[in-house]
């Protein structure tokens, strides 16, 4: 990253410092073709020391990607607060091209760490930016996933973002279908399903006065119809959508 993009970046990054509440605590990673741990998680009311981090970045040239967001990642996996939010925020211009770069090694890599605890939001800038493989990122990490030409174009994002992140009232929610064995029951958002063959997802956390949607589509065979409805399993025949 060079140039106006790397501009851009380190304004981004100095407007996400700039939003930090005095309890909240911070990590910067720089990377190219190598990673480096530019402040290990600090107190934000030491923002001149967070901001000194970032202004401090140089010029380079090829993505390390993967490499950057583990960094970030395992240091906030190491020092887990016992009721906070840890999220990475990961903000790129460019592809990955320098250590890993599968997306679905990167991906699930994001997964397994947003169940231990640790979520990831990615922000694309420019138009250069891999967009598969950030939003498979931001989905398998249960974070969000943005993408703008220039800083500005990402303060709104960054706001919301920040915002949700503050008012959050329910984390770890599921939604769990009962139904007898014979319905087909098939989830049509693209929530992380809970367990193999469990009828059950996990939903995005909840904000004050945030909702969140499910349209589930259930298959109740013909010939199942009379036994069903005398055992309380209402329905009609065929596939029909529910809202949740």
């Amino acid at each position: 990253m060079a140039g106006a993009p790397l501009h851009e970046a380190k304004h981004c990054a100095c407007h996400i410092v700039d939003q930090l509440g005095p309890a909240d605590r911070a990590a910067i990673v720089a990377f190219d073709s190598e990673v480096e741990l530019l402040a290990p998680l600090t107190a934000a009311f030491e923002k001149a020391a967070l901001r000194a981090a970032i202004d401090g970045i140089g010029e380079a040239g090829c993505t390390n990607l993967h490499g950057g967001w583990r960094a970030g990642a395992d240091e906030l996996a190491g020092k887990l607060g016992a009721a906070g939010i840890h999220r990475v925020v990961l903000l790129s211009d460019g592809c990955a091209n320098e250590g890993e770069t599968a997306l679905e090694v990167i991906s699930g890599q994001c997964r397994d760490l947003a169940r231990a605890g640790v979520s990831t939001s990615t922000y694309g800038l420019g138009n250069n930016f891999n967009e598969d493989l950030m939003l498979a990122m931001a989905r398998a990490g249960r974070g969000n996933a943005y993408y703008g030409d220039t800083a500005a174009d990402l303060a709104e994002p960054f706001a919301a973002e920040f915002e949700l992140l503050t008012n959050l009232c329910a984390r770890g929610l599921e939604l769990k279908v009962n139904a007898p064995d014979v319905v087909g029951v098939r989830l049509r958002n693209d929530y992380e399903p809970v367990a193999e063959g469990a009828r059950a997802w996990k939903l995005p956390d909840l904000a004050y006065a945030a909702e969140a949607w499910a349209v589930v589509e259930f298959d109740r065979p013909v010939g199942t119809i009379g036994a069903l409805d005398v055992a309380g399993a209402g329905g009609s025949t065929g596939a029909s959508p529910a809202v949740a």
